[in-house]
């Protein structure tokens, strides 16, 4: 036993070396998602800003049941690129569809879930975009993963929504 004791160290070392190694990592790519997040902000604070500042509006509807909106908030918000144009050029907010928590919207006090019906979404998540005066561009259904996020941006952003249509756009048909 005792002349296997120093391998027995060893081999505890190497692990407790790895492990640690490990956790550094971890801590790192923890360090980056955080800095990637989006930034939200409820309804009325970004439509406040985004006035301000002249930027657009993001809003995402969502549900607490809804797996494609978590999807949505792990893989597309998350991402560094969309996480980096939103923070640029957009504000953005979360409204829960189902919520009865009051909003303003255009000078009118609604419930979450009205001002969800008078956007007309069909599903969850759906993406709504605005101009900074809170006038509608567009809203999209559904999923939408990082690549296909980042030209629908870039289309906002450029102000190709007012000569073409989003289809042509993503078909690169400029």
């Amino acid at each position: 036993m005792k002349r296997y004791l120093p391998l027995m160290i060893l081999a505890l070392s190497l692990t407790t070396g790895i492990s640690c190694a490990g956790n550094k990592k971890t801590e790192k790519d923890e360090a980056k998602t955080v800095q990637a997040k989006a930034e939200w902000l409820a309804f009325d604070q970004a439509m406040e800003k985004a006035a301000a500042d002249k930027k657009y509006v993001v809003v995402d509807f969502y549900t607490d049941w809804c797996k494609w909106c978590k999807v949505m908030d792990d893989k597309t918000y998350a991402d560094s690129s969309v996480a980096a144009a939103l923070k640029e050029n957009f504000v953005i907010a979360k409204i829960n569809g189902e919520s009865s928590e009051k909003i303003i919207y255009q000078g009118k006090i609604m419930a979450q879930s009205d001002f969800t019906m008078n956007m007309k979404v069909s599903g969850f998540p759906s993406t709504l975009f605005m101009d900074s005066d809170g006038k509608v561009i567009g809203i999209l259904p559904g999923y939408i993963e990082a690549p296909v996020y980042l030209k629908i941006l870039s289309y906002i952003t450029t102000k190709s929504y007012q000569k073409m249509k989003l289809d042509d756009y993503l078909a690169g048909k400029q």
